[in-house]
């Protein structure tokens, strides 16, 4: 199901001949898509009573809008809106929970969107930046209006706003999060360190968990991944 809200196309995956009791919501990396309905995760998610939502952030692909940082994490409030409302067209459902999942940037999204809404107690950041230099910005501006200018309609001035990312500055407001962080060991685009630092800084009492697999850069299809699926859908259960 497509619909829109706020602004932000949302993408909503689910069965009706499953009940949902849970609400999972993804975010793409930078460039990134979408989730695609064939995806296994997918799938997986709904035989296991999820709602599954990607919302499309504003400035990229149907949602409107400008490109910002901000925009981002407020079209993943939209969808979290979305699932409080407990209605999505002729579809009613109640979420117990809402857990967030983010790729790349979308790591540092779903962080930031964490970190400011308290009903949120569950995030899987995968491969996630800490923060964004001028010459990160540089390289993927020109790659992105290059290649991407279609999808992602990102103005200068958009752009210039991933310069104000600093996740360690949320860490605060994450210490009562329960994360469980993936990431790549030979990822030559995001330090593995980065989700390494995380995880030191934030232990919560042992809640958190970190998985670090042989891979390059991963985004959320990692999850694609029935292994890691299935250690990510046990720490949900468990938590």
């Amino acid at each position: 199901m497509r619909l829109k809200h706020k602004n932000v196309l949302v993408q909503a995956y689910y069965s009706p001949q499953i009940k949902i009791n849970k609400a999972i919501l993804f975010a793409y990396g930078l460039p990134g898509t979408p989730l695609n309905k064939n995806d296994y995760m997918v799938k997986k998610f709904i035989e296991n009573n999820f709602i599954v939502l990607c919302p499309q952030y504003m400035g990229t692909y149907d949602s409107n809008g400008d490109f910002t940082l901000q925009n981002c994490v407020n079209s993943i409030g939209a969808a979290i809106d979305l699932v409080d409302g407990g209605k999505i067209n002729d579809l009613n459902f109640l979420a117990e929970e809402t857990i967030l999942c983010g790729g790349s940037f979308g790591a540092s999204i779903v962080l930031l969107c964490a970190s400011k809404e308290e009903k949120i107690k569950k995030v899987i950041p995968i491969a996630t930046p800490l923060k964004w230099s001028q010459e990160a910005l540089k390289e993927h501006s020109c790659f992105i209006e290059n290649l991407w200018s279609y999808t992602h309609r990102i103005s200068k001035e958009g752009f210039r706003t991933l310069l104000e990312m600093d996740i360690e500055k949320a860490f605060d407001n994450l210490k009562s999060k329960n994360l469980f962080l993936i990431h790549g060991k030979n990822d030559k685009i995001v330090d593995v360190e980065n989700s390494v630092a995380i995880y030191d800084s934030l232990k919560n009492n042992g809640k958190n968990e970190l998985l670090l697999t042989e891979d390059e850069h991963i985004g959320c299809s990692a999850l694609n991944n029935k292994k890691i699926f299935d250690k990510v859908i046990e720490w949900i259960k468990k938590k």
